[in-house]
C-alpha cells in the first residue's frame, strides 16, 4: 500500500514528538541508573565501614593495651588504617580525609566510664564518615545534600 500525501504530512509532524518522548524516557532511565550506582556504592561503603569498626573494636578488646596501658589513640590509628586499606590494584577503598570523628568509649558494668578498662568492661568504637555522592554536583540543584554522614559503631568486652 502506498502512502498518500496527507499521510506523509501527518508523519512529518510526528518527528518532534518522537524526540520529546525519547528525551523523557532517557532522562528517567539515567536517573534510575545513577540511583542504582549510588545505592550500590553506599551499600559497599557502609559494609566496609561496618567491618572496619568491628575490627577496631576487636583490636581494642584484645590488643588495645600498650605497655603504658590502654590507649584510645592506638585504636584510632588502627581504625584509620582499616578504613583506608589498599585495594589489590593499589587504589584506596575509602578516603581517610572523609572521617569526621572517631570515638572510643569505655563503660564499666556499673555504668561508669573509667579512663582505662578493666576485664569485663565494654569498649565501644564509633566512627562518622562523610560519604560523597558521585552525583552530588547535580543533585544540589534540586535541594538534596551532596553527601551523607554514615555512623557506625561496634562494642566488645575488654579481655585485658
Amino acid at each position: 500500500m502506498y502512502a498518500t500525501p496527507s499521510d506523509i504530512r501527518r508523519r512529518k509532524g510526528e518527528a518532534g514528538q518522537t524526540i520529546v518522548e525519547f528525551a523523557l524516557v532517557v532522562t528517567l532511565l539515567l536517573a534510575i541508573l545513577f540511583g542504582i550506582v549510588e545505592f550500590g556504592r553506599l551499600w559497599f561503603y557502609s559494609n566496609h565501614l561496618n567491618n572496619s569498626v568491628r575490627a577496631a573494636a576487636r583490636y581494642a578488646a584484645v590488643l588495645g593495651s600498650t605497655p603504658a596501658g590502654f590507649s584510645g589513640a592506638t585504636v584510632d590509628t588502627y581504625l584509620r588504617n582499616e578504613i583506608s586499606k589498599q585495594k589489590n590494584n593499589g587504589g584506596r577503598i575509602m578516603d581517610p580525609a572523609q572521617i569526621q570523628n572517631i570515638a572510643v568509649t569505655i563503660t564499666a558494668p556499673d555504668g561508669s566510664h573509667p579512663a582505662s578498662p578493666a576485664r569485663g568492661d565494654t569498649i565501644e568504637v564509633t566512627v562518622r564518615y562523610r560519604f560523597m555522592l558521585l552525583s552530588g554536583l547535580l543533585i544540589k540543584y534540586i535541594g538534596l545534600p551532596p553527601s551523607i554522614t554514615l555512623k557506625r559503631s561496634a562494642s566488645m568486652r575488654y579481655e585485658g
